[in-house]
């Protein structure tokens, strides 16, 4: 019983645990323990589902900034499998998501700046004039 006991309790922990994580609004739940249990059980699935789904948004969206900043500090090689990808666990609210997100778009709108300026320069030394030798640098 003691067992079952320690067993329940880690799973109401866990629950409120990940309702908090998720910034979901807990529900107050009243009964026995039996009774809140079995209350809890789907949604505790649920929000186990949620958390998973939540870590792979994070994952994909510091993977591309990580990716993007790589590609932006002129970096040639770049492993971008995602498994590198380190998620802080204590904070998937959506909040922090929208905060990598905001970042990931100023990051895209740094990269497509880059080749502009570039156009821009070449622009430049094409329109130098007749005569002009033109030495051609490429990385």
């Amino acid at each position: 019983m003691m067992i079952a006991l320690l067993d329940a309790h880690d799973v109401l922990i866990e629950f409120y645990a990940l309702t908090i994580l998720l910034s979901l609004q807990p529900e107050k739940m009243s009964g026995t323990l039996k009774e809140q249990l079995d209350a809890i059980t789907p949604a505790l699935r649920e929000m186990r589902l949620r958390k998973e789904e939540r870590m792979n948004q994070f994952r994909s969206v510091q993977g591309q900034i990580q990716k993007i900043s790589a590609e932006i500090a002129g970096q040639s090689v770049y492993d971008d499998s995602i498994t590198n990808v380190i998620v802080n666990e204590n904070d998937l609210s959506l909040k922090k998501l929208e905060e990598y997100q905001i970042e990931l778009q100023r990051l895209c709108d740094e990269k497509v700046k880059v080749p502009i300026s570039q156009i821009i320069s070449w622009k430049f030394i094409l329109s130098c004039g007749k005569g002009t030798s033109l030495i051609f640098l490429f990385p």
